[in-house]
């Protein structure tokens, strides 16, 4: 199954989807990242933030962008490599795959692909933005995020009602790195519901992509009308969510555990062959 995996790997690496893909995520955390360095060009280390406050995730001045990027995120992760399936299948090469190895192992190699390369893709390029903030960015600055002195930050800037936000006051740059690490994750997930549709439908590859981000985006609307606009996805992997820590995860083990009921009856439909 190793094989698998690597070949795997080779062939998402070289597609052009992969590439555009790569590109677009790059561009928008780059972009924010430039926006704040034209907002502080020529300010005194008065008005500075620390870099930790500035970085895309939480930057105040680039959350609308941000918010761009966690909206698209099911469709841009879907893009990548969660078609494959499906094209190898049409193409013929599931059948030259499943006689050198058995087709669970090409199904469980095709999942983990699609799944480790989508939570790269989204974590690499906020770490850059982490790395480019770092680089611009003082170590100390002469203001925050709160407006408030620093004996001040802990107790007016502390608030339970939102998600890790004591890990905010004390450790900011975990703050941001935990939520890196959570769409990434979310990212990751998507992509892998989306590679679990794709093993049990022959219709096309990017009706399946949009409708579920449409299906999502319905969801999302529906927490809203049930009183529960802060729980839907596009609002528990922003920072400064109003929820509790276990909401994010519980959106990533819910995708999870649906995949992986799709994949149990892909490996038992008669669309394996």
């Amino acid at each position: 199954m190793y094989n698998v995996c690597l070949l795997e790997l080779k062939r998402c690496l070289r597609r052009i989807e992969f590439k555009f893909v790569f590109v677009i995520l790059l561009l928008l955390p780059v972009v924010a990242h430039l926006i704040q360095c034209a907002i502080y060009f020529g300010k005194t280390f008065s008005y500075l933030r620390p870099y930790e406050e500035m970085t895309f995730i939480v930057g105040n001045y680039v959350s609308h962008i941000f918010s761009i990027f966690i909206i698209l995120t099911p469709l841009l992760s879907s893009f990548i490599y969660s078609d494959n399936y499906f094209i190898d299948r049409k193409k013929g090469i599931l059948t030259l795959l499943v006689t050198r190895t058995k087709r669970q192992y090409v199904l469980i190699a095709k999942a983990f692909t699609v799944t480790f390369v989508t939570f790269f893709s989204f974590f690499v390029v906020l770490c850059i933005n982490f790395l480019l903030t770092y680089i611009t960015f003082p170590e100390k600055g002469g203001d925050n995020m709160y407006a408030l002195p620093a004996y001040d930050t802990g107790l007016q800037g502390y608030n339970s009602l939102y998600a890790f936000d004591l890990l905010s006051l004390n450790h900011p740059f975990g703050y941001s790195l935990i939520y890196a690490f959570l769409v990434s994750l979310f990212a990751g997930m998507v992509a892998l519901l989306s590679f679990s549709i794709m093993t049990l439908t022959t219709k096309n590859r990017y009706l399946t992509v949009i409708g579920l981000f449409v299906g999502l985006i319905v969801i999302d609307l529906l927490f809203s009308f049930l009183g529960f606009f802060n729980y839907g996805w596009t609002s528990v992997f922003f920072s400064n969510s109003l929820v509790p820590e276990w909401a994010p995860f519980a959106w990533i083990i819910g995708l999870f555990a649906f995949s992986v009921l799709l994949l149990i009856r892909a490996k038992k439909s008669d669309v394996m062959n």
